[in-house]
């Protein structure tokens, strides 16, 4: 934890975005009797407390706990139900223009590999042509790694022997099919827990697991946290149920509002591509046709000119 830790105020130290978490200081506390390490407190800008939205509100208190703090864009976005695509088009323009700064940043990239809804933070919101739109921060470093330039320009992607993030945000490069050419193969054991036997015990990845994590997060904001492999009332956490589908692309596009154009759905099937090679990076995805309604008002609103620049 303590690694974990230290790994996040090191990496946020370095990123200076306006879609990225400010760190302020890290602390450590210490037992006074054994001079043992007690606790390790990172100091963070602070976000904004979003009062719940009425779907929230409908359920007690105690029973919100479940939905994350009231500064987590899951809450706020569970709390008001589907977002539409107008609103979305600006949520996920900050959430790719941090990306892409990570994923560009000098003299190495940074691969976030846990970008998830619960991963993001909103810090008010923002007036724009098509309502109020919350201003969201990337946040939750622990797990972030630098990529070594050797591996960035050689294209030989990472290796990890642990799973890195939550299931159903994970790339298809972690739950790897049968594959005779690396002895690597999947089963699913009885209690639905996902194992990898290999000869390396290895996953291959590099940045663009970031990008999926964030198709799925897109598909999460616009169902108010409905995945895209999971039927309603169907166990998320089942994997012997999800991860085929995953593995055969079998999106459930009926969860989405039929009002979604083409071009958001386009996006969406690039960004969770099986495969990574073919799969869009940040600078693709923030070039897409989708985003060409905004591109000027987003310059000015949120003061970064990122749409403008990689317009397609």
């Amino acid at each position: 934890m303590k690694i974990m830790i230290e790994r996040e105020y090191a990496s946020l130290t370095t990123l200076h975005h306006p879609g990225i978490v400010r760190c302020v200081k890290l602390f450590y506390s210490y037992d006074d009797i054994s001079r043992q390490l007690d606790n390790i407190f990172i100091v963070m800008e602070r976000a904004v407390a979003m009062n719940d939205g009425p779907v929230l509100q409908r359920i007690s208190l105690p029973e919100r706990k479940n939905y994350g703090g009231p500064a987590e864009l899951f809450r706020y976005m569970v709390g008001r139900g589907p977002t539409n695509e107008r609103i979305t088009r600006f949520i996920m323009a900050q959430l790719l223009s941090a990306t892409y700064y990570l994923h560009t940043c000098q003299p190495e990239p940074i691969v976030h590999r846990d970008l998830k809804t619960e991963n993001v933070l909103v810090f008010g919101e923002v007036t724009t042509s098509v309502g109020l739109v919350p201003r969201c921060k990337l946040a939750d470093f622990g797990t972030a790694r630098v990529i070594p330039i050797e591996q960035r320009l050689s294209y030989v992607p990472m290796l990890t022997k642990n799973n890195i993030g939550s299931k159903q945000y994970m790339a298809p490069e972690f739950f790897p099919r049968t594959n005779i050419n690396n002895n690597t193969s999947t089963t699913l054991s009885s209690n639905n827990t996902t194992k990898t036997k290999s000869s390396m015990d290895k996953a291959k990845y590099d940045e663009k697991i970031d990008i999926y994590s964030l198709g799925i997060t897109m598909f999460a904001i616009l169902t108010a946290g409905r995945l895209p492999f999971t039927d309603s009332g169907e166990d998320p956490c089942n994997d012997a149920l999800w991860v085929p589908r995953m593995q055969d692309n079998k999106v459930k596009w009926n969860l989405i509002d039929p009002s979604l154009n083409e071009a958001g759905k386009d996006i969406i099937r690039w960004m969770i591509h099986l495969n990574p090679s073919t799969r869009f990076s940040a600078a693709q995805c923030l070039a897409h046709e989708w985003f060409d309604c905004i591109r000027e008002e987003y310059a000015t609103v949120f003061q970064d000119p990122i749409l403008k620049e990689l317009r397609r």
